[in-house]
């Protein structure tokens, strides 16, 4: 007896097409109730399939899909609920995208449904769409903590690390990633964390960045505002932290770190 078909209606992010076949495409979907899985399109590299466009990178869509014999999923039917077109009129904001999706994809074990990276990366993928929302660096930056905090391993951000002193308010810390917290100066003059390699000096302002995206929700964790000479800084620790907890060697990151460098202005 022929086992039967479930048939399940979803909505998510498409993370990556991988061609099959001459027609064919395997799709890496982000979604709100299975998390990342792989989905078999029959004829979708047509762009007169009626399934083409919802079903193209970076688009969050309904899908339709069935299981199959081997446990897989085929799909049915898509309907676009948002393409964020606007990506594709930077370069540096495609590749960035590009990264955001492979961060989802390696850091969620598949069928494993979080909605808070979801949102997360449908509001980051937002504020790229929209030209000037927000530095490229406050959001690559914002992002990388912001999946840190959701995988839970947000660090404690509020105290010293070494004495649990809590009253430097409107000082610099040095951040060890070894106490995975912020370490008061004296502390870190104490321990020579200055000297070492696994810390991190980082200046108030962005103390304080980091402090509201480790307090906010998916949808306002952008809703700040930096120097332009901290943003660097803030970029800079957030990409080191995030690597530190993925530990992954992250190919569209590189790209998109070569793009920013063959677009640096030479002396």
């Amino acid at each position: 007896m022929t086992a039967l078909r479930e048939s399940i209606e979803l909505e998510g992010v498409v993370l990556r097409q991988y061609e099959c076949g001459a027609d064919d495409m395997k799709l890496c979907l982000f979604t709100d109730r299975l998390g990342k899985i792989m989905v078999y399109a029959k004829g979708i590299k047509s762009s007169k399939n009626k399934n083409h466009g919802p079903t193209l990178t970076f688009c969050y869509s309904d899908f339709q899909i069935i299981t199959t014999k081997d446990g897989g999923y085929q799909l049915c039917s898509a309907h676009t609920k948002q393409y964020f077109m606007s990506v594709a009129q930077s370069v540096e904001a495609v590749a960035l995208a590009s990264y955001f999706c492979q961060c989802i994809s390696c850091t969620f074990p598949e069928k494993n449904p979080d909605i808070n990276a979801l949102s997360l990366l449908l509001n980051s993928l937002y504020a790229l769409s929209v030209p000037g929302f927000r530095p490229l660096s406050q959001i690559k930056g914002s992002f990388e903590f912001m999946l840190c905090k959701i995988l839970g391993f947000c660090p404690d951000l509020f105290e010293c690390a070494v004495c649990g002193n809590d009253k430097e308010e409107k000082k610099d810390y040095v951040f060890s990633f070894e106490a995975c917290g912020l370490v008061c100066n004296d502390c870190a003059k104490e321990n020579d964390l200055l000297l070492q390699t696994r810390a991190f000096y980082l200046s108030y302002p962005v103390v304080c960045a980091l402090r509201f995206v480790a307090l906010a929700n998916t949808k306002k964790f952008l809703s700040f505002n930096l120097q332009e000479q901290n943003l660097e800084e803030f970029e800079n620790f957030c990409e080191r932290y995030f690597l530190s907890v993925a530990d992954y060697r992250f190919d569209t990151l590189l790209y998109y770190k070569s793009l920013k460098r063959s677009y640096e202005p030479y002396n």
